[in-house]
């Protein structure tokens, strides 16, 4: 299965989130069976996207395919990126208490369960 895919996206909306990233939400035309099998490989990845609204050129593809996808990441640290996921997670648990003792016990639970696998 190809690990890429091009296709005809509406911009529907777009939004600024708490940890700074942006939503973006892309409406397509009806999807062949091939393009949904790509689209949920994809779920949950690292992706990258090309917004253009026209024609897309060659060359274009071309420089779009060399995109090395650490770069990309590369903006925060991986600590930054794992806060900014709890965050997340937080908010869509509810809130419940502060983020700072959530935090906490999110990542007291991750230590524990990596220094259960030290010999």
């Amino acid at each position: 299965m190809s690990n890429k895919i091009m296709l005809p996206v509406i911009l529907s909306s777009y939004r600024p989130r708490a940890d700074g990233s942006w939503s973006l939400t892309l409406s397509t035309n009806i999807l062949r069976k091939e393009e949904k099998e790509v689209i949920d490989s994809m779920h949950q990845q690292l992706c990258c996207v090309m917004l253009k609204n026209s024609d897309v050129l060659a060359d274009e593809i071309e420089a779009f395919d060399s995109v090395e996808m650490d770069l990309i990441d590369a903006k925060i640290t991986p600590s930054q990126r794992l806060r900014n996921i709890l965050y997340r997670l937080w908010e869509q648990e509810g809130k419940i208490g502060e983020f700072k003792e959530y935090y906490k016990v999110k990542m007291e639970t991750l230590c524990e369960h990596f220094k259960n696998k030290l010999d």
